[in-house]
């Protein structure tokens, strides 16, 4: 008579026998609507009224349109642009806007100039000391809103440059007069 084989999984030392598979019973799923997924707002892409109002007040206020458009509400810089381009009325409104900031960078300059907190420390044996650092970078923020003024304003805020020239029996000298305002 034919031995039978073996069909029982081997026993090798220190490892259990594998377990059998039982058949499982499947069960249809039911599916549940997943929830609509919000998008968060992007930028807008377009530049509304409302928007050229909340642009021409931060403008104002002393902001510049590289700063505005890195605002999440705000269209990116060159759909703010090409709006100036193609808007003239809003154009002539953010032209106004440039100019009021110059007044807004001079109110600036004078309370950096008037802030006197951080010149002066002390050291580590109670010794008040100058803070040169602090100082020089008040003297460059106020220096940069003073060229920005002048770039902004320049009939207002920029260097005067007066020429005379003289009559005939005064002789051939030109006179340059040069005014900081």
């Amino acid at each position: 008579m034919p031995r039978k084989k073996n069909t029982s999984p081997k026993k090798t030392a220190g490892t259990k026998p594998a377990a059998k598979k039982k058949p499982v019973a499947r069960v249809p799923a039911t599916r549940k609507k997943a929830a609509p997924v919000k998008k968060k707002p992007g930028r807008p892409k377009a530049v509304t009224p409302e928007i050229e109002e909340q642009i021409l007040a931060l403008i104002c206020d002393g902001k510049s349109l590289v700063r505005i458009a890195k605002l999440e509400i705000m269209p990116a810089r060159s759909t703010i642009n090409k709006h100036l381009l193609d808007d003239e009325g809003f154009s002539d409104r953010y032209a106004r806007a440039c100019a009021l900031r110059g007044e807004t960078l001079v109110d600036e300059m004078l309370e950096i100039a008037d802030e006197t907190a951080g010149d002066f420390y002390e050291d580590a044996d109670g010794n008040k000391k100058v803070d040169h650092e602090n100082i020089h970078r008040s003297k460059l923020r106020v220096d940069t809103r003073k060229w920005m003024a002048a770039k902004l304003a320049p009939k207002k805020y920029g260097t005067k440059v007066e020429s005379v020239v003289p009559g005939e029996g005064e002789g051939n000298q030109t006179h340059i007069h040069i005014h900081e305002q």
